[in-house]
């Protein structure tokens, strides 16, 4: 009955559930991909960051970010890219709104 629940346990903990990442670090990903697109920097002319805000999801299952600086506004859609196999999600600009 012991190996019963040692097995259990290692099974439990190499899952890939046990590899997500909490809100926060999804979050900062998602983050990181959107500072990390020179097109969408361009948009803005390099001017200073006002706010990044998530605002929701698409119909079609793709997360939207509200994007703001002093003279733009824009959505932005973030597409995941998930692991081959064991991993963590990524993510990348899939598209961008035109300056508010």
């Amino acid at each position: 009955m012991k190996a019963f629940w040692v097995v259990l346990g290692a099974g439990l903990c190499a899952s890939p559930a046990a590899a997500a990442l909490s809100g926060w670090y999804d979050s900062a990903e998602k983050i990181s991909a959107i500072l990390g697109d020179a097109a969408l920097a361009d948009q803005h002319r390099q001017m200073p960051l006002r706010k990044i805000e998530n605002i929701g999801t698409d119909k079609d299952g793709a997360d939207l970010w509200e994007v703001e600086s002093q003279d733009c506004r824009m959505v932005v859609r973030l597409r995941a890219l998930p692991p081959k196999g064991i991993g963590k999600t990524t993510w990348e600009v899939e598209g961008r709104g035109a300056c508010d």
